[in-house]
């Protein structure tokens, strides 16, 4: 049975994450799937194969008999509504967090080649806080985005213009970040932290507001 550590966030949000170790056997044995749900799996590759039996069991156990369906975006929403979900897995790590608002999670294991692209996805104003040897901090700031951009559900939003972190300059205390879209903007709770040296981020959403731009 996979090994889970469970984060309470506050705020009627929680955070769940697996240590998978057991075989794709074992996970495959574990789940339900629709007869065209194992023909599709059939068609992939093993790494992806094993992705998908250890998220799909991850749901199950936490959500039993619920179904998860996803939006045009890939956003998954769990079908009752009880709860705002986001899913997120890195190698051997599963991921959800569960929240009453819309909510994002991310974690990263590969997360040192964020030292080679961080002007890719860092804001100008963030760049004066963080530099390719800060790897961790780097990582956070990639999770904490990636977190945002899930909780926003909207493809194409460019990290490095319209999520801003605004506290980044002290990841040791509290942290909010911004997203600016075309018609809003939005106000996130970020929490992160590590698990077996690996980053994580959460972004909650706490605030809407009328887009009047960066």
């Amino acid at each position: 049975m996979p090994e889970q550590t469970v984060i309470s966030l506050g705020n009627n949000t929680d955070f769940f994450c697996w240590r998978i170790s057991e075989t794709l056997d074992w996970g495959y044995n574990h789940i339900d799937l629709l007869p065209q749900e194992k023909k599709e799996w059939e068609a992939f590759h093993h790494a992806r194969q094993r992705e998908l039996v250890f998220v799909r069991w991850a749901i199950q156990s936490l959500f039993p008999g619920k179904n998860i369906i996803y939006d045009e975006h890939g956003k998954p929403y769990l079908e009752d509504k009880s709860f705002e979900i986001s899913i997120s897995h890195t190698d051997n790590l599963v991921g959800i967090v569960r929240s009453d608002q819309p909510i994002g999670v991310d974690i990263e294991a590969h997360y040192k080649k964020c030292s080679r692209i961080y002007h890719k996805f860092l804001h100008p104003s963030e760049k004066l806080h963080l530099k390719p040897e800060d790897e961790d901090e780097l990582g956070v700031a990639w999770c904490s985005k990636e977190a945002i951009y899930k909780a926003i559900g909207t493809k194409g939003t460019l990290f490095s213009e319209q999520i801003v972190l605004p506290t980044l300059a002290n990841l040791q205390g509290p942290q909010i970040g911004m997203a600016f879209l075309e018609e809003k903007n939005f106000e996130f709770d970020l929490y992160h932290g590590f698990l077996d040296g690996v980053p994580w981020a959460v972004a909650r959403q706490n605030q809407v507001h009328e887009a009047i731009g960066i």
